[in-house]
Order: structure tokens, then sequence, then C-alpha cells
């Protein structure tokens, strides 16, 4: 799958980097994530999205982990591609956890 884009913005780890307040986007009530629609679509923007730790759906609070940013990819990625229609709707494969 090939995206063509003008900025591709990477974020790794559970807090995004500083830089993602100064876009000016909406942010989330603590300014840590940038809000987007059920599309993952920035709010009030035509053709910005955000995905994986440094946004958050309105309304629709996930984990920050990467099975959620994996899954949020990949619709994305059908989304722009017109082979996907509606909101994102995240499907939990389970929670692991290292102990020791």
């Amino acid at each position: 799958v090939t995206l063509e884009c003008g900025t591709l913005v990477w974020c790794a780890g559970i807090k995004p980097h500083n830089f993602i307040k100064d876009f000016g986007l909406p942010m989330n009530e603590r300014g840590t994530q940038i809000l987007v629609d059920g599309t993952l679509r920035a709010k009030g923007e035509t053709d910005i999205y955000a995905l994986g730790d440094c946004a958050t759906i309105d309304g629709y609070w996930l984990p920050q982990t990467a099975q959620v940013a994996n899954q949020q990819a990949q619709y994305l990625a059908k989304h722009l591609n017109a082979t996907t229609a509606g909101d994102f709707e995240f499907k939990s494969k389970g929670m692991m956890a290292y102990l020791g």
C-alpha cells in the first residue's frame, strides 16, 4: 500500500512529542492529543488525519496501545482508498502483561 502525502508525523511511545501542540489543531482537555472525529479526521479540518498516541476520537477514548494504532492505520488506509465507510470501531484482541 502506498500513501502519498505532503507531511508524515510519526510518534512512538505513549506521549506525543511537544511539536504536536504546535500544529494549532483542536486538542483534548489535557492538551496532549489531537481531537479527531470517527473517521480519524482532525476536528474542523478536511484533509488532516491523526491516529495512534497523538490522537483521540472525540467521545470515544481508547488506550494508547499498538493494537489500537495498528487497527486505526488499517482503517485509515482503507478509508483513504474509499474501500470502507463509517466510523472507526476498535475490536480488542485481548491484553497481555509481563510480570517478573
